[in-house]
């Protein structure tokens, strides 16, 4: 889970085939599943919630 936000909103497109800004919750979960991040696109700009 090294990945910053614009790393995660790059991964977003060719894996997932959507728009990062698109307005939705995009969840990443690290590999031993103790990390979660969320990636999520308001008006504003990206949001990172992590835990």
């Amino acid at each position: 889970m090294r990945k910053s936000i614009d790393a995660l909103s790059y991964l977003v497109e060719p894996l997932l085939a959507q728009k990062p800004n698109s307005g939705n919750l995009f969840v990443f979960v690290g590999r031993d599943r103790q990390k979660v991040r969320c990636l999520y696109w308001d008006r504003t700009g990206f949001a990172l919630w992590y835990n």
